[in-house]
């Protein structure tokens, strides 16, 4: 029967990777084990799954439903989409960590706003920093990144919520490793 094939941790996203099957006495076997891959794949892990045991249906979420969202108090969860991977550090960060969130404006985006960045070739400024990142493409995990379309949620306070979803559609947000952690929760420029 399937089996975890490694430590399965909570809102690990299983794949064909996560399972291995093996033999199990069938009069140990519960009512809620699950018999095929096909019902366990695409599921996320609720509660932490020992290597080379059954997997059991209370162990994950239902199918198509994710692990809620913890948020801390005061803050907000927003996304932001992502075009590039380079964008996210080439996928190094993960959920947990803490980045600081930039804002890029090119020469050809300047055009019309300010004349001043036409001619310097466009800006680039930090926004926030100290941000957590909740998920990574609606996982809580750090997986791998798709060639588009990635995003990521972040935890932000009110005001840096507004600024971010402000700046985003009008130039590319991009994302730097923080390694002091938590920031101050206000906005990073004047």
């Amino acid at each position: 029967i399937p089996m975890a094939a490694a430590f399965l941790a909570p809102g690990t996203k299983i794949t064909e990777a996560h399972i291995g099957n093996g033999p199990f006495p069938e009069n140990e076997l519960k009512e809620d084990h699950l018999r095929a891959n096909r019902v366990i794949v695409g599921r996320i892990v609720k509660e932490a799954i020992k290597p080379g045991t059954p997997i059991r249906g209370s162990q994950l979420y239902e199918p198509g439903e994710n692990a809620p969202l913890q948020v801390a108090e005061g803050k907000k969860a927003v996304s932001i989409a992502v075009k590039d991977s380079a964008e996210m550090v080439d996928g190094l960060i993960r959920p947990g960590d803490y980045v600081d969130v930039h804002f890029n404006l090119d020469a050809q985006r300047a055009v019309g706003i300010d004349d001043r960045l036409v001619r310097l070739g466009g800006l680039s400024m930090t926004l926030l920093k100290g941000v957590k990142v909740l998920a990574l493409n609606k996982g809580f995990r750090q997986s791998a990144l798709l060639p588009a379309g990635n995003s990521v949620t972040l935890e932000l306070a009110p005001d840096q919520t507004n600024v971010l979803l402000v700046a985003q559609p009008r130039g590319v947000i991009s994302f730097s490793f923080n390694p002091d952690g938590e920031g101050d929760g206000q906005i990073a420029l004047n």
